[in-house]
């Protein structure tokens, strides 16, 4: 098994977790940075960098 698929899948579980945390967490507790949601800023960034390694995974086997 091609480590960028493990990484990749890692990514996409941590990156809905923080989008979820995002959502669900009271306003009150959710950290925000310049106006800015930090977990779903996050969360994003890792939905997309998991998307990409799986993708290159399964592209080169």
């Amino acid at each position: 098994m091609d480590l960028r698929l493990i990484i990749g899948r890692l990514f996409l579980v941590i990156g809905a977790l923080l989008i979820m945390a995002a959502y669900l967490a009271p306003a009150t507790i959710r950290s925000q940075l310049f106006g800015t949601n930090i977990n779903l800023a996050w969360g994003i960034v890792l939905l997309v960098c998991g998307g990409v390694f799986s993708f290159s995974a399964r592209k080169s086997s």
